[in-house]
């Protein structure tokens, strides 16, 4: 004979899964649509193939699925709870002595797994994938020479025979940390050399930039490599340190490994990581909002009742906008030293337990 509790939280979670998979797919689908149109006319009007164009589309489409996975929850959560609400399955459940608290384990346990999947999709697929969207479109797509901002530093593409890669770039004090130069040479670009210098700045008295602490290699027509340290090292860039501050790192579709090392690399060379401590927060909060917006949406399905369908999927969505608008604005705020790194992170998600508790106490007491 079946557990009658097995039975009851089997119930719930297939009417949420179900909900789930749908709202999901929608999303998904939407994703596929909105990042397409994004960069379609960049796509058309360098001529890039069908597979190419497809390719880059489901590079990035990881990145904007899980950034909605918050909406996707808590739609899925007042939908299932709000139908089995229309059914009077809910009110049966009461007359069997379930209680409220009761009928959100099981949703919470499963909820609870999102912020480790959620966690894990940000640091092994999203970034990764991410990165090589945006190296698809500068080097296949695009064609071009420019800039490129690469998961692991900022790139820049230099004219003609060189390239440039460095892995930070520092406003206040105008160096450049972790810079590697290639030299091509021949019709056919065959690497010729390669300078790796642990940081590099302006040498304002020569017109040219300095390079510290640089490992040179020189490939021979042999193919034998010779190579060479040097303290100091005169090289001439043609970018400027305002050049190379344009092309940021785009820290939303960073992992946290990488946006952490990013910052302990800002804070070794005497910086100050301000600008990007906020986002190294919000990696760390944003897999706990699933959780945080899905109990919200059991409580919204529950408060509303049959009656309330259409209006708890309207609050759903009221909700999940007014944590992407108070996560953007704490950022802001963070980055500009009005609030805390941690608080700025966190409030969204605290905005979402304050109401859940409450609505959680006055229903056990309605009941």
């Amino acid at each position: 004979m079946r557990n009658p509790l097995k039975t009851v939280d089997f119930l719930l979670l297939k009417e949420f899964l179900s909900a789930l998979l749908f709202i999901f797919s929608l999303f998904a689908v939407i994703g596929f649509v909105l990042v397409l149109f994004d960069d379609l006319d960049v796509i058309l009007d360098h001529e890039a193939s069908f597979s190419l164009g497809l390719a880059y589309v489901l590079l990035r489409l990881p990145h904007t699925v899980v950034k909605a996975t918050p909406i996707v929850v808590i739609l899925s959560m007042v939908i299932s709870v709000g139908n089995m609400v229309r059914h009077n399955e809910i009110l049966m459940l009461y007359i069997a002595g379930y209680k409220p608290l009761r009928l959100c384990i099981p949703l919470a346990i499963l909820l609870s797994w999102f912020i480790v999947l959620l966690f894990f999709a940000n640091e092994y697929i999203c970034g990764p994938f991410a990165g090589r969207a945006q190296m698809l479109m500068i080097t296949q797509i695009k064609k071009s020479g420019h800039g490129l901002s690469g998961q692991t530093g900022i790139w820049l593409y230099g004219e003609g025979d060189r390239i440039y890669r460095a892995r930070a770039f520092f406003p206040e004090s105008q160096k450049i940390g972790g810079l590697t130069i290639f030299e091509f040479k021949g019709p056919n670009r065959t690497l010729s050399a390669r300078l790796d210098a642990e940081s590099a700045e302006m040498n304002m008295r020569v017109g040219g930039w300095t390079l510290h602490q640089v490992v040179s290699r020189h490939i021979k027509e042999d193919g034998s490599v010779k190579r060479e340290k040097f303290d100091e090292y005169p090289y001439f860039i043609e970018h400027s340190p305002e050049d190379f501050s344009r092309y940021t790192l785009n820290t939303e579709q960073m992992s946290h490994g990488e946006l952490s090392q990013l910052v302990d690399t800002f804070r070794s060379a005497g910086e100050n990581p301000r600008i990007y401590l906020p986002d190294l927060r919000i990696k760390e909060a944003f897999p706990f909002a699933a959780f945080f917006l899905g109990m919200l949406g059991f409580c919204i399905a529950l408060r509303l009742g049959k009656s309330g369908h259409a209006s708890g999927i309207g609050l759903g969505l009221l909700a999940a906008i007014g944590y992407f608008l108070a996560l953007s604005l704490g950022r802001s705020l963070a980055q500009v030293g009005i609030l805390s790194p941690w608080l700025s992170a966190w409030l969204p998600n605290v905005l979402c337990i304050i109401p859940t508790l409450h609505e959680l106490y006055k229903i056990k007491e309605e009941i």
